[in-house]
């Protein structure tokens, strides 16, 4: 209970701004839930019948009350403070526990409800548009009401909800079974579910879900059926083109021992052939695996006998990936004094923070960039990345 009554508190900005209701969009058969023009993420198996999805409000959109805030009381906000009232008994795994160690009143009046009310709570949280403290119950709302403000302040909001706390926990769960189904260790399919909310103050269950695969959300509009869940659908990740004017060779993790392990990266362009055939074999080590997948997934995707040397050079890019989310280089061009490099990533949802160096061999076309003499320059915004000949040093 600790956890939960401190991320009240936390969450009072966050949950402030969020709404209730919205518009219901249609998905064209062939198109992405994300993409209406059939542009990325088009699929040609789609089905024939749109997709309509409930969607998940805006952060801003207001709430509607019942009743209405002109018939709540005036709110308090001592209420969200880490008062507690030691008056109050409070129940910890059926035995009685020091009311402090659940931290404020928000918890005190939290576990009374679960525990009086467990078929008819639905939540609690911050209304900041109204600076007010809200209670839900999806029955005897009058009643509990009085006993509410009675226990713990007569500055509570008290309005009837659509879904109980417990069935929008059991609703959750059965969104959480879906979690990453399709996804694998290198990219997220369309259709794939990477995210869901609880999200009590709109009586809503929040699905993030892939986009661009009509077939797959129908499926998962059909299996998710309840009127508590609302959807969140992503752009489908950009598809990898391995004959376009950024190839990548060769995903190798790590970064060169002559480079600084502690350093932001570096950009390094083989012009000739020569100099080329030393940079490949300098960083792609003989045991990478071959034949290797998507360009995010370590190995060799193609040999250095692909390149077309009146058309190409080789460049090799060190920089940083997630642990969670792989990348691949995506493009590689000359944006005025600067080289700017542009990295993309298979898959869809939220992406662990840790740095894992990498460095990717890639064949770009020549026209994309500076020509020798113009370097050393700048890489993108970040001053402390250069575009250098290979070797860097």
């Amino acid at each position: 209970m600790t956890a939960r009554v401190a991320g009240l508190a936390a969450l009072a900005l966050v949950l402030g701004a969020c709404g209730q209701g919205g518009p219901t969009p249609s998905v064209d058969p062939g198109t992405d839930a994300a993409a209406p023009d059939g542009g990325a993420g088009a699929d040609d198996g789609a089905t024939a019948t749109p997709v309509d999805l409930p969607t998940c409000p805006e952060w801003d959109a207001p709430r509607t009350y019942d009743p209405p805030p002109e018939d709540q009381p005036e709110p308090d906000a001592a209420l969200t403070t880490a008062n507690v009232n030691p008056d109050i008994p409070v129940e910890a795994d059926g035995e009685d526990a020091f009311p402090g160690e659940h931290g404020a009143l928000l918890g005190q009046a939290r576990d009374w409800a679960e525990r009086e009310a467990p078929d008819h709570y639905a939540g609690l949280w911050l209304d900041n548009q109204h600076g007010a403290t809200v209670m839900a119950f999806t029955d005897e709302v009058d009643r509990y009401a009085a006993e509410l403000r009675e226990r713990f302040g007569a500055g509570w909001w008290v309005v009837r909800g659509e879904h109980s706390y417990a069935d929008l926990l059991e609703v959750q769960a059965t969104v959480n079974a879906r979690m990453g189904g399709g996804a694998d260790s290198v990219g997220t399919p369309p259709g794939t579910v990477v995210g869901s909310g609880l999200r009590d103050d709109i009586q809503r269950v929040t699905v993030t879900v892939v986009g661009g695969d009509t077939a797959a959300l129908t499926e998962l509009a059909a299996d998710l059926d309840h009127p508590a869940v609302c959807f969140e659908v992503l752009d489908p990740p950009p598809s990898y083109d391995p004959d376009g004017p950024v190839r990548t060779l060769a995903t190798v993790p790590g970064w060169r021992d002559d480079l600084d392990p502690l350093g932001d990266g570096a950009l390094e362009i083989a012009y000739d052939r020569e100099v080329a055939e030393r940079a490949f074999a300098e960083n792609v080590p003989d045991d990478l695996p071959r034949d290797a997948g998507h360009a995010a997934e370590d190995g060799l995707h193609a040999d250095l006998d692909t390149v077309d040397w009146d058309r190409e050079v080789l460049v090799i890019w060190s920089g940083g990936r997630s642990g969670s989310c792989p990348v691949w280089v995506e493009d590689v061009h000359l944006d005025g004094d600067r080289v700017a490099v542009a990295v993309a990533s298979p898959s869809e949802g939220a992406c662990t923070a840790d740095f894992n160096p990498f460095r990717a061999v890639l064949a770009v076309d020549r026209d994309r960039l500076p020509t020798e003499d113009a370097l050393p320059m700048p890489v993108g915004d970040r001053p402390d990345i250069e575009a250098v000949p290979y070797p860097a040093g």
